[in-house]
């Protein structure tokens, strides 16, 4: 079995039967089943986790996630957290171009 390795904060991903999805430093994302049935394991808990087409799970662990299709072909969306704004890059929102260049 290989795993998919993607490094995006939103991606709606088809995963083929026997393939495995391998997410690092997921807290805070959340998956949802689009199409089939997922399995979702989080690495160091016990709970083993089956997400029908609808489901949703919002990872409450930093951990490795690793979600895989049950029964044939199955697509997930997957949302990574929100991400605050640079605060250096805040000051310049809504400022004019002239002033820009002149900074």
């Amino acid at each position: 079995m290989s795993a998919l390795q993607l490094h995006l904060s939103q991606a709606v991903l088809q995963i083929p039967a026997h393939q495995l999805l391998r997410l690092t430093d997921a807290g805070g994302t959340r998956l949802r089943a689009v199409a089939g049935t997922l399995w979702v394991t989080l690495d160091n808990d016990l709970r083993d986790i089956v997400l029908q087409a609808g489901d949703s799970l919002l990872v409450d662990s930093a951990q490795p996630v690793l979600v895989t299709a049950l029964g044939g072909s199955a697509t997930v969306a997957v949302c990574g957290p929100a991400r605050p704004a640079q605060a250096g890059w805040r000051h310049w929102l809504g400022r004019p171009a002239a002033a820009l260049a002149a900074a």
